[in-house]
Formats: C-alpha cells, structure tokens, sequence
C-alpha cells in the first residue's frame, strides 16, 4: 500500500548550489503529502545526470549554479521526460523570459527573495491541478465563494440546515443546494463535512485569539 501511495506522489527534484537554501526548500516540499522528493544537485553535470536518472516529474531549478545555466538543466530534463515540468528559481522572476521551446515545461517562476512563500502556493497549486486526492483543506475552502463560506462555518458551528436557514434568511432548500455545492468542491460529505468546518472553525477562533 505504501508503495502505491509513493508511485502516485509528484516526484520533484531540487537543484540548488547553496545546501542550506536546498535544504529548506526540501523540508517545504516534503511537508507536502503529495510529493516526494526524490533528489538533489547543485550543478549543472549532477543534475543532468540525476534528470535522466530518476526522470522526476518536477524540478525546482535555481538558474545560477556554479558551472553553468539552469537552462541547460531544464532543456535535459525535457529531453528525459517530455511531460516533466520545471519551476525556476530566480532572483528576476518577473524578467525571465523562457526559451519557446521550453515554455510547454515551465510550470512557474519564483522570486528566490520571497521563494518559500511563493512556492507554497505554487506547490498547492500544482498538487489542485494534477493531484487533487493530496490538495490540502486549506486550498479547497479557498475555492468556496463568500456565501459558500459563511454557511460552512455556520456548520463548525454545529448548526442545522434550518438554523442556517434562519440565520441567513433563507430557505432551508436554499442552504441544503448550498451544501451539496460545499461538498463537491470540499470532496467531502456528511460526518466528513461537519468535522473538516469544525476544524476550521476552531482554528479560525484559535488565530483570532492568538
């Protein structure tokens, strides 16, 4: 059963020269459920060859290593696995302008001064799009409208569809299509649903008071 669960994670490779910065980049990912890491590298020659060694499904690529250009590590990773994808790491994002051969490939690229924040959210998005049995709660409630939202944390509240009803001034038919729409875009139902809003509620009173 672990194995199979290990097959179905985004293996990601992380090609950094700084061993701390890697280091931590891999303690984000790994925190992830839907990812395994399976290497890493900082040059050019290692991460080629780990490319075309473990044919990850995901490199997060610094473009400055020390013997040469990161694109040179992205055009190999390409070649090795024509569905892998590459988020690089650079410190002008923003002006990074992707080879047209390699755009297919790029999946994001992040601000190496504001790297862990904005991987995060690359990361989550990633696992929304490609491994939605791993995205986390958190992402999922982000998704629910601003309606969809105050009825589910009406129900961590452990009210009822009428007392829904009659707090928001709608009918209880109104709340109960609501909540069938929370629970497609949540994946949950029932039992399931009513502890996930729980959850969240407590958390959201547990930050407020904090």
């Amino acid at each position: 059963m672990g194995d199979e669960m290990d097959e179905q994670k985004l293996k990601v490779l992380v090609v950094e020269d700084e061993r701390m910065f890697s280091d931590l980049l891999t303690v984000l990912l790994k925190s992830h459920d839907g990812i395994e890491v399976v290497g890493s590298a900082s040059t050019v020659r290692q991460a080629v060859m780990r490319c075309h060694e473990l044919l990850p499904d995901v490199v997060v690529l610094d473009l400055n290593l020390p013997d040469g250009d990161g694109l040179e590590v992205f055009s190999q990773l390409v070649a090795a696995k024509p569905s892998a994808l590459a988020i690089i790491l650079s410190g002008q994002a923003a002006s990074f302008a992707c080879p047209a051969n390699l755009r297919n490939n790029l999946y994001a690229a992040v601000d190496k001064s504001q790297a862990f924040d904005q991987l995060k959210q690359v990361i989550e998005r990633l696992l929304a799009e490609r491994m939605p049995q791993f995205e986390s709660e958190e992402s999922r409630i982000s998704r629910l409208t601003r309606r969809e939202r105050e009825i589910f944390g009406l129900v961590g509240q452990g009210l009822t569809n009428e007392q829904i009803a009659s707090r928001l001034d709608r009918s209880p038919q109104t709340i109960a299509t609501h909540r069938k729409t929370i629970s497609v875009k949540l994946r949950c139902s029932g039992v399931a649903l009513m502890a996930m809003a729980a959850r969240h509620h407590l958390q959201h009173l547990s930050d407020a008071t904090a």
